[in-house]
């Protein structure tokens, strides 16, 4: 599955919540549910990056989210 590239807490909202000052974050107090039936899913473990990429540019295309090519 999509695996991302942890980054900075820029905003600091994941050590507020961390230290309870934030109630209810998706991932620290709150679970994370993951959707029962995704728009997409891309299989990361053995297509190349490129790929799955390219799966997701399709699917905002077809939503017509961005303009096609």
């Amino acid at each position: 599955m999509c695996c991302l590239t942890a980054r900075p807490d820029r905003k600091g909202l994941y050590k507020l919540a961390r230290e309870g000052k934030i109630k209810e974050f998706t991932g620290i107090s709150d679970p994370y549910e993951a959707p029962t039936t995704p728009e997409l899913r891309v299989e990361t473990e053995n297509v190349e990056v490129d790929n799955c990429a390219h799966q997701v540019i399709l699917k905002l295309e077809a939503m017509g989210l961005i303009a096609a090519n």
